[in-house]
């Protein structure tokens, strides 16, 4: 009966804030992670491929190497700390495919928490905590299948309004639930009980 969960955390202090200055010609779909977890691309690669074929649109990867995309166009950025999150303002909407098996249920959500902190809103798999992190409609959406991912990241590319609401809504929650400002005297004060 005493168990405490305590979530996955950033100092969202440090993630830039998407504004109107860190808009792009295109339209910008991104996703951040490592290769090990990037094979989960594939999830959205029909949405990917027939959503990149409009030339005002690209898809930004961070973190992946190009054997991982198959045949999603993509532009590969590596991973470095020092430029991690002015590569994230980057992006108009942040994704987080993942296929439905008891490993990726077990997943903490870090690149969604990353994206909500960077006021950028997010399009994810309804799989484990995603369902938990993400309110549908309100800080970005839940797509089970291609025809869902297609038409959300539809909805967003043609709704500037809603990509900032949407994002402002979710850097809200991350700094309410999801920030370590927030959870940290939490656990010091679980740690104190237990002493």
């Amino acid at each position: 009966k005493n168990v405490k969960v305590i979530p996955t955390v950033v100092n969202h202090e440090k993630y830039l804030s998407k504004s109107d200055n860190n808009h792009h010609p295109k339209f910008t779909i991104g996703w951040i992670g490592s290769p090990s977890t990037a094979r989960h691309i594939q999830v959205a690669k029909e949405a990917l491929i027939k959503i990149c074929s409009d030339s005002n649109v690209q898809f930004l990867v961070i973190g992946a190497n190009s054997s991982d995309l198959n045949d999603i166009p993509a532009k590969i950025i590596p991973w470095l700390e020092e430029t991690e999150n002015s590569n994230l303002s980057k992006f108009d909407v942040g994704i987080m495919p993942l296929p439905d098996t008891p490993w990726e249920r077990g997943k903490c959500g870090f690149k969604i928490i990353q994206y909500m902190a960077s006021s950028i809103p997010v399009i994810a798999s309804p799989v484990g905590i995603n369902n938990h992190i993400v309110d549908h409609g309100i800080n970005g959406f839940l797509a089970k299948d291609s025809s869902e991912w297609i038409k959300y990241i539809e909805i967003l590319k043609n709704d500037s309004e809603l990509r900032i609401s949407m994002g402002l809504a979710g850097q809200k929650k991350v700094k309410e639930k999801y920030s370590l400002s927030n959870i940290a005297p939490k656990i010091s004060m679980l740690l104190e009980k237990i002493r």
